[in-house]
């Protein structure tokens, strides 16, 4: 089905009508701008929440870290003082 060329140049001077472009563009905008905020948004509290849990868990990490330190000095400590004590005891016993 094909238009006439009148009914064609009127459709054409519509959409090109400035009236008209400044609704589509009001429309799009107002659909568009908040979907873009929105997705930006909630991208923002993904990141977010992602930086805070590695945060946590480099702290957490840090802490076991220290933890076992902690227990190897006290393992070399307990080693030598039982080097000492044995080998003490083995010169004076001996």
């Amino acid at each position: 089905m094909r238009l006439a060329p009148s009914t064609k140049e009127k459709i054409d001077f519509f959409l090109r009508h400035p009236l008209t472009l400044s609704l589509t563009g009001m429309l799009l905008g107002s659909l568009l701008i908040p979907w873009i905020v929105g997705r930006s948004s909630k991208q923002a509290a993904v990141a977010d929440t992602r930086l805070k849990q590695a945060l946590q868990v480099m702290a957490t990490s840090n802490g076991v870290d220290a933890t076992i330190n902690k227990i190897e000095t006290i393992s070399l400590h307990s080693l030598r003082l039982l080097r000492k004590c044995s080998g003490a005891g083995g010169l004076a016993g001996g």
